[in-house]
């Protein structure tokens, strides 16, 4: 994944933008490209997006609504309501019922 294509996932997955992909090492370029089969993700770069993760998640725990739930809900209904809606954005396609399954399981 390019510093870009992170920053457009984040950006996506919080509803607005974010440039924390600027922080990223710069990606090898092979004839041109960035985006090529020859990317590693070596030590530095781990490091690089522990720390971007770490910061896309502080910035998620500031943010007004990332989440809501109508009252009366349970926690599971409002756990399913998440799932759809947030879940998504995340695999950026559409879930199977399965995988919301396995999601909603991870939290109960």
């Amino acid at each position: 994944m390019t510093r870009a294509e992170f920053d457009n996932s984040t950006s996506a997955l919080l509803g607005r933008p974010v440039t924390f992909g600027t922080d990223l090492a710069i990606e090898d370029r092979v004839l041109g490209y960035d985006n090529h089969d020859q990317l590693a993700v070596g030590a530095l770069v781990a490091s690089q997006l522990q720390t971007a993760g770490q910061k896309l998640a502080d910035t998620a725990q500031t943010m007004p609504v990332l989440a809501t739930c109508a009252a009366g809900k349970n926690d599971v209904d409002c756990a399913r309501s998440f799932i759809d809606s947030f879940a998504p954005r995340a695999y950026r396609r559409p879930l199977s019922q399965e995988e919301k399954d396995d999601l909603l399981a991870l939290y109960t």
